[in-house]
């Protein structure tokens, strides 16, 4: 089976991540060649299309204007022909669109990591409903529509009234990888980091969705000078939130990263306060990292660790809860809850799983 997987550009994102791991999965499957196609050029510092050719999977680079969807198909066709295609794999609106125009060549699968109106987010707000509704058009043309979670899945169904199925998330367990308390303290040392306190990580884009400002809060009210907040990322929020932590020397912002795993691996504990997620890969990655999660209570988190020994869930809209799940975390058997994290990740998130689970979506829609 030859699969082509289309995004916009690899920039450093979750969506690229999910990317690479179903490609380095598919390619693992005996008589299936898959590869990657990216439509627009590489932003500048913050590609990730190097991990790609490290997992020696096929990239092809169209280079394109961002406004030149026709040649983008006239490019995506002459592939399928020279390649014997059968499936054409998307995600990303964009990538959505080129794929719904060969729908007739090959099988046309599409993969939503969030809702219509959180792709649209990043748009003006006189014109969100419009993408919104042009999405959801070009999806429903595809063969399949896969949610990254059965919690999205279930929102699609109901919301939108869409025949999806789901297939969750993964994480590279073999990348992924926790590291001993010596390697630690050396990260740290290399991050400027102090090896004794203990750390919380918010990891990821800084925006209003991921409701930051909550844990930034709840931290200031913690009379410990034991802990740290590590914040990584950018996003719209990043000074509002800069700001507001400006007199605690405990939270430190670093700004956007090309090295997620050193700040994984340097931590102790992964905290999220989002509002809304698909199936968050910064949770994945610390599980796999053996760091143990606090999480918002949305589905997508309690789709994760619910009913497991490393599930410590909060109200997403509680400063007061958030704190007495940190308080509480400073007394639990980290030796132990760090194993528990990591044999989740293991047990139920890897990318072998998760490439046999397209395979089966590919062969139950095959033309």
């Amino acid at each position: 089976m030859e699969v082509v997987y289309i995004i916009t550009h690899a920039n450093c994102s979750g969506p690229v991540n999910q990317a690479l791991n179903i490609l380095t999965g598919l390619n693992r499957i005996e008589g299936v060649h898959a590869s990657l196609m990216t439509l627009e050029p590489e932003p500048d510092g913050r590609s990730w299309l190097q991990r790609f050719r490290d997992n020696h999977i096929d990239i092809v680079q169209l280079d394109l204007p961002k406004w030149n969807i026709p040649a983008c198909v006239s490019h995506l066709k002459k592939y399928i022909k020279g390649h014997s295609i059968n499936v054409v794999h998307s995600s990303g609106y964009k990538a959505d669109i080129i794929n719904m125009l060969v729908r007739k060549y090959v099988v046309s699968v599409s993969t939503q990591r969030c809702l219509p109106t959180e792709v649209a987010e990043k748009f003006p707000k006189h014109i969100r409903p419009i993408l919104e509704k042009g999405h959801l058009s070009v999806i429903n043309q595809m063969d399949k529509v896969v949610a990254c979670s059965k919690s999205l899945q279930k929102v699609f169904t109901e919301q939108y009234g869409m025949n999806v199925i789901a297939v969750q998330n993964a994480v590279n367990t073999d990348f992924f990888i926790p590291v001993d308390k010596d390697k630690k303290n050396v990260l740290r040392d290399s991050l400027g980091l102090p090896d004794k306190k203990t750390i919380y990580l918010v990891l990821g884009s800084l925006r209003e969705r991921k409701n930051v400002g909550l844990i930034i809060d709840a931290f200031m009210e913690m009379d410990n000078q034991d802990i740290l907040l590590l914040i990584v990322g950018m996003g719209p929020d990043y000074d509002t939130l800069t700001q507001k932590a400006s007199d605690d020397d405990r939270i430190i912002f670093t700004g956007m990263t090309s090295k997620p795993l050193d700040y994984l691996q340097a931590s102790d504990y992964l905290v999220s306060s989002a509002l809304a997620e698909g199936l968050p890969n910064t949770v994945l990655e610390a599980l796999s990292c053996g760091l143990v999660p606090i999480l918002s209570d949305i589905e997508p988190h309690k789709e994760l660790v619910e009913g497991t020994s490393v599930e410590h869930i909060f109200n997403r809209y509680s400063k007061e809860e958030l704190k007495l799940v940190l308080a509480a975390s400073l007394s639990w058997d980290m030796v132990e809850q760090s194993k528990m994290a990591r044999q989740l990740a293991v047990g139920m998130y890897g990318i072998d799983s998760l490439a046999r689970k397209y395979m089966d979506v590919y062969t139950t829609c095959s033309k």
